[in-house]
């Protein structure tokens, strides 16, 4: 195949790399292959009385508000957020489709064109899976506010591209933190520790490629739009992940669980200082991947 990208005469480094990596990657995909359909088993139901959802992951941990819900009230909070976290994982998966559809055979994406087949495929698996346990366990589907992927606040093409796959990269790693804390959590009931490990180890390769990929296009946009602009996305970048975060806090989530003014619980989580070290955590993978990527804010 030929290289990842011809710009201003030099071919940009370690094309080579990308399309192996690409190549191990299908490999593993199909390898790995498995038919949610068919093959993941759902309970009747969950049982009210236990956590559906990590308490040390819960939006109130390291505040005066998770000693006041009582053992009782961090269950049924556990529920919502559960149910929210999943929301969230089924409009992003969405979100994150169209982006890889939108690019996945421009030139500059050549390397990764085969892999971002079986990225598509294992995705729509992941938001029917989400779904499915959404509207089995909860009967809804929150609709997640203030956030958009594919957002693109840039008209050069090279910085749309380096924003597309870095949402990418951001949202699968934040969602990964959660997903390898619960997928190993025995508090939790044997139907969310599969979810949970499932979409891991499909999540690992997807933050591969989004890795060695947003790389290869940070350096690209560097030479063809120059240092600044790119500084520019970096910014742009840290906002997006600040946003991200802001969907762990829904007040409809604290409705449904019972709790007394829902909007001023949110507003008093948002600031809480407590709150600071979980964000820091579940933020860290993202935000070293996109500074190893070359996407340092100035």
């Amino acid at each position: 195949m030929a290289g990842f990208v011809e710009n201003h005469g030099k071919s940009l480094p370690d094309a080579g790399a990308l399309e192996a990596l690409m190549g191990r990657l299908s490999s593993l995909s199909v390898q790995h292959y498995y038919n949610p359909y068919k093959d993941f088993e759902w309970p009747d139901k969950i049982a009210d009385d236990c956590f559906w959802f990590s308490p040390e992951l819960l939006s109130v941990y390291g505040t005066v508000h998770y000693d006041q819900l009582g053992t009782e009230g961090l269950m049924r909070l556990s529920k919502w957020e559960s149910i929210n976290m999943y929301s969230a994982s089924v409009y992003g998966e969405r979100d994150l489709i169209l982006s890889v559809l939108k690019h996945m055979h421009e030139p500059f994406c050549a390397e990764a064109a085969e892999y971002f087949h079986h990225f598509v495929e294992e995705e729509t698996k992941h938001m029917w899976l989400f779904a499915q346990f959404c509207n089995r366990y909860g009967q809804k589907i929150y609709q997640p506010k203030g956030l958009s992927i594919g957002t693109m606040p840039f008209a050069e093409k090279e910085l749309v591209a380096i924003i597309a796959f870095a949402q990418i990269l951001i949202f699968e790693s934040v969602g990964d933190h959660f997903n390898k804390f619960m997928m190993t959590d025995e508090r939790l009931p044997a139907v969310v520790r599969s979810l949970n490990r499932l979409h891991h180890l499909d999540e690992s390769r997807h933050i591969a490629m989004g890795h060695s990929l947003l790389t290869q296009l940070t350096e690209r946009a560097k030479q063809a739009c120059g240092e600044e602009s790119v500084q520019g996305v970096a910014r742009y970048l840290q906002k997006f992940m600040s946003s991200m975060m802001q969907l762990f806090y829904n007040p409809e989530v604290y409705h449904d669980a019972g709790i007394a003014e829902p909007y001023k619980l949110r507003s008093a989580l948002l600031l809480d200082p407590g709150r600071a070290n979980f964000h820091a955590e579940a933020l860290s993978r993202a935000s070293q991947f996109v500074a190893k990527s070359g996407l340092s804010a100035h």
